[in-house]
């Protein structure tokens, strides 16, 4: 996420993203579901503020339950 869009999230959202990252899932594509599922509330979050679709693909494909 941009910085504009990181900053616009509410506090709440931020935090819950910075408590389910793991370090290295970038590299070997393994977010946890609790992860996903912060990902698409800020994507969604955002999205909903700007009138417009969440793209939540990406999550999506990395974990099927999400």
């Amino acid at each position: 996420m941009c910085k504009k869009h990181w900053f616009a999230l509410p506090w709440a959202i931020r935090k819950r993203i910075w408590r389910e990252y793991r370090p290295g899932q970038e590299d070997d594509k393994k977010p946890s579901h609790a992860y996903c599922m912060a990902a698409i509330d800020a994507l969604t979050f955002i999205a909903e503020k700007e009138g417009r679709e969440p793209d939540i693909r990406l999550y999506r494909m990395y974990d099927p339950g999400a």
